[in-house]
């Protein structure tokens, strides 16, 4: 677009006789209204160049105006021309034509310039682009995970592990070889090529997955632990005349067996161990009898009748590996209050993959979040300092192996009212709802016994001081067992199979 303004100068009619005969007429070489420059070519437009382009958004592009004569040609010694944005929230323009992208779409620059009486206008049509972003860096190849890190495969069961090689980012890596996989202990568990591991034994093993590229080698493991499998609780066995089928059947302590007399009437008689309720009678073809074995071993048995034999296997379950692997760490209690000036005894237990406690591990260190409410002795001895909420953190070190667990303390400054008098009775009876311990505090006199009762899964009473007479209690599944506390204190006691079982006996 093109605005062209002309200003005409009109010659006093008289100029010639003013000047005698020696004036020039206009548009003669010595005329003063002629071209500029004492005679050179006249301005007749304004040009712009480039015409159009493209600028980022941050980046400049130079836009140059020249003004030019009616042949096109250059003409200099005018005034340098102006320079305009049609908007300038997308592009500036300074004095000299440098345009700056300011924000990505079209704009337009106008140059403007008045000379000789003239005012021309000349355009140019700009595109502010997007800057362009840097290329991504280039992926390399910094770890490798595997997935999952941690499992549980039965015997004969399998577990299919994934071995991911990821960049600087943590992003996966595609187009890397494939990982290879070992195990720590074949007996225990076997792994494939592909990462499919397969139990063998009861036990823990580590798998390690290691991958090779560019010069590089990662390596990621993965905890397995291998459960035996779990031992029916029930069997059933045809008495035949040609024999007992099948004949032997293997069942968990606890478990029970039935006999069904298929064909006659037949016995079951045991030729040494018995369950209870002994050995079974004549009964009649077509009855049934159960019995139900509380212990383990092996019972033979026979019937008398036609000298079918017979055996009953019975174990224990297996629930503990062979090869505990340090997993987790449990601090009790993990809430408590104590009063300024007061202690509080913590106890951080080591457990295995199965949530079991272990042993010689070395003891824990602890510390608090705010030694100006709490303080903590290296035994996990909390002393009250001022009132408000600390936490205490116990860590563990073990087998390139760290866990940590913690407690949240509230310190007091007055005493909690005292508890109503104890009626001190003679014997109280605790019961195992779930995996706790109801009531978790039993209060009794000196002398008087506890009974517990256990049932709907395997329990132990495990006293971590001072144990009363008969000590503690092993693994029951079903059943009770009494103890009697002749002196007075109090006795705190888990059940290590299941964390946070915890009870105690208060003795008066």
């Amino acid at each position: 677009m093109r605005a062209r303004r002309y200003v005409t100068i009109a010659w006093a009619a008289g100029l010639a006789a003013c000047g005698g005969g020696g004036a020039s007429s206009p548009g003669s070489p010595t005329d003063p209204g002629g071209g500029g420059g004492g005679g050179g070519a006249r301005f007749a437009n304004l040009t712009v160049s480039p015409a159009s382009g493209t600028v980022t958004v941050g980046g400049s592009f130079q836009v140059t105006a020249t003004p030019v004569d009616a042949s096109g040609a250059a003409v200099s010694g005018l005034a340098a021309p102006r320079f305009e944005s049609s908007d300038a929230s997308r592009a500036t323009v300074n004095a000299g034509g440098l345009v700056t992208g300011v924000a990505a779409g079209a704009v337009t620059i106008r140059a403007i310039l008045t000379a000789e009486g003239l005012t021309d206008t000349a355009t140019a049509a700009l595109t502010v682009s997007p800057t362009t972003p840097p290329p991504p860096p280039t992926a390399t190849f910094t770890t490798l995970s595997i997935s999952p890190d941690a499992g549980a495969v039965a015997v004969d069961g399998t577990l299919q592990l994934t071995a991911t090689p990821r960049d600087q980012n943590g992003a996966a890596m595609a187009g890397l070889p494939a990982a290879t996989f070992t195990t720590s202990i074949a007996g225990i568990a076997t792994v494939s090529a592909a990462g499919l591991v397969r139990g063998v034994s009861a036990g823990a093993a580590t798998i390690t997955a290691s991958l090779t590229s560019g010069g590089v080698t990662r390596t990621a493991t993965a905890s397995l632990t291998v459960t035996a499998p779990a031992l029916p609780t029930t069997a059933s066995v045809q008495a035949l005349r040609g024999g007992f089928s099948p004949s032997s059947v293997t069942i968990a302590v606890g478990g029970t067996v039935t006999w069904t007399m298929a064909d006659d009437d037949h016995t079951v008689t045991f030729t040494g161990n018995a369950p209870a309720g002994g050995s079974i009678p004549r009964t009649e073809e077509g009855s049934t009898v159960s019995r139900t074995f509380a212990t383990a071993g092996v019972y033979g048995y026979r019937c008398s009748r036609h000298d079918e034999t017979g055996t009953v296997e019975v174990k224990a379950q297996t629930t503990t590996p062979t090869n505990p692997v340090f997993t987790s760490l449990t601090l009790s209690p993990s809430t408590g209050s104590v009063q300024v000036g007061s202690t509080l005894t913590l106890t951080a237990t080591p457990r295995d993959q199965l949530g079991s406690a272990m042993a010689g591990l070395g003891a824990p260190q602890f510390s608090t979040s705010s030694a100006s409410i709490a303080t903590v002795s290296a035994a996990g001895v909390v002393t009250g300092v001022a009132a408000g909420t600390a936490t205490i953190t116990a860590t563990l070190a073990s087998g390139g192996t760290t866990r940590t667990a913690t407690a949240t303390i509230t310190v007091t400054t007055t005493a909690p009212p005292p508890p109503p008098p104890p009626d001190n009775p003679s014997t109280a009876t605790v019961s195992t709802p779930g995996e706790s311990f109801s009531p978790q505090t039993v209060t009794i006199a000196a002398g008087g016994s506890v009974t517990w009762n256990i049932s709907g899964a395997t329990h132990n009473v495990t006293f971590s001081g001072a144990a009363p007479t008969g000590g503690n209690i092993p693994d029951t599944r079903a059943g009770s067992a009494t103890r009697t506390f002749p002196a007075a204190g109090t006795f705190s006691y888990q059940c290590t199979r299941h964390s946070g079982m915890t009870g105690q006996v208060v003795v008066r």
